[in-house]
């Protein structure tokens, strides 16, 4: 059963009793000792409550209503809980926890709203919900198995999370209208982080680094533009987005890497780039400026490239080992070159409409490669040396040359 200290409901009565008072009121909280519970409640202009938790399963409600509120609180021991409610103008929210199982959930609406969260030591929460006008949210944890949730619905929102340290830690960031930005940052292994941004100046950033990492990035319209960077093992990316000026970039180096781009309209672009072993990438762009390309340092490759309309290029670079690469581009001014210097190597571009170009190049090994053009004003040139090599290439209108070197 939750208990109060006489002080503390010494306290809490005047932070209430200021808060009918109206403007300026003030509330201060400390909690000492095991499962205590303390309210405040405030309504008026220029609010301002500190909460300090020190002990264990203590839990601490603050609502306030009105202009200019601000909040200060501290946690210290284990399993302690702060509740938080701002409405109105100026809102302000400024946390720091240190030890075990501790919860943060924060909800703010209005203009200017504005907040900090910090937690050490190990499973501590963070739940944040921003609505309208200025968001703004900046979580900073560390320690092991520490979750994070920010969710912005509209205006400025910004979003930071950082996870120093961490182990099994995941960060999940949603922001829904006007002036996105996203940036997650973890270290540490096992980490899961997840930006999904809906609407306008879109930005997202997830940096991961040590083992089994996983990234996913959702961005949904305007001048989208996302990145992830991956250092270890087992990495694995995931980056989608819609319409509008799209960028891509994912990086990663380490062991059984997987890569996915995935844009849908506007002015494409996409990299991805793998480090050593069992690599897999996949960039599948639809219409406008595309332009892709994927390079895999060694090991068991694999890159599937697939554009549809527009100023397409592809690239896909492999070297060594199990390379095996495909370019499909359907339609406008299409290029495609594909290089997988040794190895296991296959290469098969296949391209419909326009200015047709295709190159695929591979040294050593038990090379096939397949070029395959439609019409306009294809060229050709395939180019194997050494070992098993076959070629095939089949060009249909207007312009052709070939070239097959082996």
């Amino acid at each position: 059963m939750f208990k109060i200290k006489p002080l503390v409901a010494a306290l809490l009565a005047l932070g209430v009793a200021q808060a009918h008072a109206a403007n300026n009121s003030e509330a201060y909280v400390i909690q000492e000792g095991d499962e205590q519970q303390a309210t405040i409640y405030q309504a008026g202009a220029h609010q301002y409550s500190s909460t300090v938790q020190e002990g264990e399963l203590n839990r601490v409600n603050v609502d306030q209503f009105g202009r200019g509120q601000e909040l200060d609180a501290y946690q210290e021991g284990k399993g302690n809980t702060l509740d938080s409610l701002q409405t109105g103008r100026g809102n302000s929210v400024d946390t720091s926890s240190i030890g075990d199982w501790h919860d943060i959930d924060v909800e703010q609406r209005g203009l200017g709203n504005d907040l900090k969260v910090r937690q050490t030591k190990w499973n501590n929460d963070a739940v944040v919900v921003q609505h309208d006008y200025y968001n703004d949210a900046v979580i900073d944890q560390s320690g092991w198995n520490n979750k994070v949730l920010v969710e912005q619905e509209g205006w400025y929102n910004d979003a930071l999370a950082e996870q120093v340290n961490t182990e099994s830690s995941r960060a999940n960031i949603y922001q829904k209208g006007q002036g996105n930005d996203a940036t997650t940052y973890q270290s540490g292994s096992h980490s899961t982080a997840t930006i999904d941004q809906d609407g306008t100046l879109n930005q997202a950033r997830a940096v991961q680094t040590d083992s089994r990492n996983l990234a996913e990035i959702e961005q949904d319209g305007v001048t989208n533009i996302a990145s992830s960077s991956q250092s270890g093992t087992d990495g694995i990316v995931n980056i989608d987005q819609v319409g509008g000026g799209n960028y891509a970039d994912a990086s990663q180096s380490g062991s059984d890497n997987d890569s996915k781009i995935d844009q849908a309209g506007g002015v494409n672009i996409a990299y991805s780039a793998q480090g050593d072993h069992d690599n897999d990438s996949s960039i599948d762009q639809t219409g406008t400026g595309n332009w892709a390309r994927s390079s895999q340092f060694g090991d068991n490759g694999t890159v599937d490239i697939e554009q549809t309309g527009e100023f397409n290029v592809a690239t896909a670079e492999q070297l060594e080992s199990g390379n095996d690469a495909t370019i499909f581009q359907d339609g406008f001014a299409n290029k495609a070159t594909t290089g997988q210097w040794g190895s296991d190597n296959i290469a098969a571009v296949e391209q419909y409409g326009d200015r047709n170009v295709a190159t695929a190049t591979q040294w050593g090994s038990d090379n096939l490669a397949d070029i395959y053009q439609s019409g306009s004003r294809n060229v050709g040139v395939v180019g194997q040396s050494g070992n098993y090599n076959e070629a095939l290439m089949t060009q249909t209108g207007t312009a052709n040359v070939a070239s097959i070197t082996q």
